[in-house]
């Protein structure tokens, strides 16, 4: 579906068409209704598993704060629909210099993302896809996380085998997605990713290379070389994130925490 017709706008009571975009297996349309409300709608272009999932963790998790609220799901010839809440605020990408060398500004990121995060977490689902355009700043700093599309939920039968093409981010994706090692996929892999993340808010650069073939070269090789500033706040935490064998991780959020 390339273009929303009338009768389609009409069946889903539609007034305006703001933006739109495709990424993955899904086009997100930013609409407003025809009480002036705006939202996200997410059509999806099979309608396969991994796009239930998304809106199963969504639904199963509607009343955590942080996260973008789903405000209805509806079917079009057989295919969902997805209406989530429309966050108006920019993403962490376009922002991420005002993190610079700002280690409480950092530190205060870290602990809020951990805190959205520590119930799905506990809940054996792993976000896999943590990067900078998935996550939304509001004006009071605080966090929204968007796009569960490849998310995992150890506790249902992955729909992707080990050696296939794992889903990721290269840019922002932790050892084991790169080395298509389903089995080693957990909550730890979001913690290398939530590490990243804060390395390059604070560095302003990747800490294992500017390329792809670079920063697995060095996974492979298990180089866990990254520059850290001498007597550095975030050092510690850098240190015990930023680990290419996830097993020396922190073994839980507490832990993780600890480190700051």
């Amino acid at each position: 579906m390339h273009t929303l017709t009338d009768a389609f706008q009409k069946q889903f009571n539609i007034a305006k068409i703001l933006d739109s975009f495709t990424g993955g297996q899904k086009t997100v349309w930013i609409i407003e209704d025809n009480d002036g409300k705006k939202m996200a709608m997410k059509s999806f272009v099979y309608g396969n598993i991994r796009d239930l999932q998304e809106m199963d963790i969504l639904k199963r998790f509607k009343d955590s704060s942080g996260i973008a609220k789903v405000i209805k799901i509806e079917y079009y010839q057989g295919k969902p629909l997805l209406f989530e809440e429309f966050v108006d605020a920019p993403d962490l990408d376009n922002i991420m210099v005002t993190y610079s060398n700002d280690s409480d500004k950092v530190t205060t990121f870290i602990k809020d993302i951990a805190e959205i995060l520590k119930p799905i977490w506990e809940a054996e689902i792993v976000h896999r896809d943590l990067k900078p355009k998935n996550i939304k700043i509001l004006p009071d700093g605080k966090p929204i996380i968007l796009d569960f599309g490849i998310a995992r939920d150890l506790a249902v039968e992955s729909i992707t085998n080990t050696g296939d093409n794992q889903p990721m981010t290269w840019d922002y994706a932790s050892p084991e997605q790169y080395s298509k090692d389903k089995n080693s996929i957990s909550y730890r892999t979001d913690f290398f990713c939530i590490g990243l993340i804060a390395y390059r808010l604070y560095y302003q650069q990747h800490p294992f290379g500017n390329t792809k073939a670079e920063i697995e070269n060095k996974f492979t090789i298990g180089n866990n070389t990254i520059h850290l500033t001498p007597n550095d706040p975030l050092n510690n935490f850098f240190k015990a994130t930023l680990t290419i064998d996830p097993s020396g991780r922190p073994r839980s959020v507490d832990l993780l925490l600890s480190t700051l």
